[in-house]
């Protein structure tokens, strides 16, 4: 499981008592809006499914839940018709909670997820899957001794597609180094988009998500390469969407199920949009320029 550091949590606790968190949004959706905040999700196990419905109640009660065509709308034309900002909810890794747990609970409360799988760890046998999890730093916490399953089966991702937006998470959970040649990055990125889009029958696939938030994990050859085969791309490196934020560097804001509110109020705040602004700007350099060229 990921963990928030004790630090962090405290500090959370702390400003969420004194006001600070509050004055924090008051003030960024006072000088920010209009504006759409993404957030991304690991695994929602059955134990967390009633943390992760009041989490997403105290989204619904802050923004308003953007469709794909909404945010379509805002980043080309800027058009905003609501009073409060937007919310988008993502997924990494295509873990079978997501289908199981996550998917309902959007519907319910009325969120379309954009769910980033990695293909060909998704389509193991089952019996492969607690290995290869392991072996390729995907984060869980499935009780595999009874059901070895991690992932998603392919029916359930057609099936999600139908009602959600099913992306690309590489092939095979990597990050996109510059250690990557290029047959290496065919195959995580041409390939797997291929593969996603047959067992989604058809649909298309034009959104992807980076794996891993370190700076090593991004190179120019493999955005190069993203910018060519989709149409939006997501990192880590926390901010807000704006009017003029481009669909190949869409920076996402980490929230787990697990999180008490008070830290998921400080993840929302902005306040931590100012602490990795250093980082995104030094990764402009990487992404920006081949999304310039699109």
């Amino acid at each position: 499981m990921i963990q928030a550091s004790p630090l962090k949590r405290g500090m959370a606790t702390l400003l969420d008592r004194i006001g600070v968190t509050s004055l924090a949004f008051a003030l960024q959706r006072s000088l920010l809006s209009p504006f759409i905040r993404v957030v991304y999700y690991h695994d929602v196990q059955p134990a967390l499914a009633e943390e992760f419905s009041r989490q997403l109640a105290l989204l619904k009660r802050r923004f308003v839940p953007v469709t794909r065509t909404e945010l379509d709308r805002f980043l080309s034309q800027g058009v905003w018709p609501h009073d409060r900002p937007g919310i988008i909810v993502t997924f990494d890794d295509g873990l079978r909670s997501h289908y199981e747990v996550a998917a309902p609970i959007l519907e319910k409360l009325g969120f379309q997820g954009w769910f980033f799988v990695p293909v060909d760890l998704v389509t193991l046998p089952p019996g492969e899957q607690p290995a290869a999890a392991l072996r390729h730093d995907v984060l869980h916490d499935c009780d595999t001794t009874r059901d070895p399953r991690v992932f998603m089966t392919e029916q359930q991702l057609a099936a999600l597609s139908e009602r959600h937006i099913v992306g690309c998470h590489t092939a095979t959970h990597v990050r996109l180094s510059k250690e990557l040649n290029d047959s290496q990055l065919v195959a995580e990125l041409d390939r797997a988009k291929q593969r996603l889009h047959s067992i989604l029958g058809g649909r298309k696939v034009d959104a992807f998500s980076w794996v891993g938030g370190e700076e090593w994990a991004y190179s120019e050859g493999a955005a190069k390469v993203v910018a060519r085969l989709f149409d939006y791309a997501f990192t880590t490196n926390t901010c807000i969407a704006r009017a003029d934020t481009s669909r190949l560097n869409i920076a996402r804001t980490h929230l787990e199920a697990f999180f008490p509110a008070s830290l998921v109020q400080l993840q929302l705040s902005g306040m931590m949009d100012l602490y990795y602004r250093p980082k995104r700007r030094r990764l402009e350099s990487v992404i920006a320029s081949h999304a310039a060229q699109r």
